[in-house]
């Protein structure tokens, strides 16, 4: 009895690190980790990545003011489906505090929500390109 209690509580905790890693519905599924795409001439990194939050896919920004001033990010950022070539522009304004980094995560902060674009429900969020226009 003690041994096939032990083997039970041995076979349970080599198994809880598998467990833990098992997807479920509420952890986010990451199509494209973060990204560099550019940096701006006044110091402003962009990069993105796309990800499923809960049942939404989304790009997320993470924007890094690298300048010794808090300046404004203001951009379009244009994403493309590679498959359908069809895009979209969304226009991306957002104050930026000195040397300091704004990364949008599923569950961020509300202040950073302009950081999360919804994907439209037809485009691939594994096969997108995302480009930047700065103002």
């Amino acid at each position: 009895m003690k041994t096939s209690l032990l083997k039970l509580f041995i076979a349970v905790l080599l198994a809880l690190p598998a467990m833990s890693n098992a997807q479920t519905p509420g952890n986010p599924v990451i199509y494209k980790d973060w990204e560099m795409i550019v940096e701006s001439l006044t110091l402003i990194d962009v990069s993105y990545r796309s990800i499923k939050c809960v049942s939404t896919n989304q790009v997320h920004l993470m924007i890094f003011n690298e300048n010794s001033k808090p300046q404004k990010a203001l951009f379009d950022l244009e994403i493309t489906d590679v498959a359908t070539g069809e895009k979209f522009t969304k226009e991306i304004n957002f104050d930026c505090a000195t040397a300091t980094v704004y990364k949008a995560l599923c569950e961020s902060e509300t202040a950073l929500d302009p950081l999360k674009i919804n994907l439209p429900t037809n485009f691939n969020p594994s096969a997108i390109t995302v480009k930047v226009t700065f103002k």
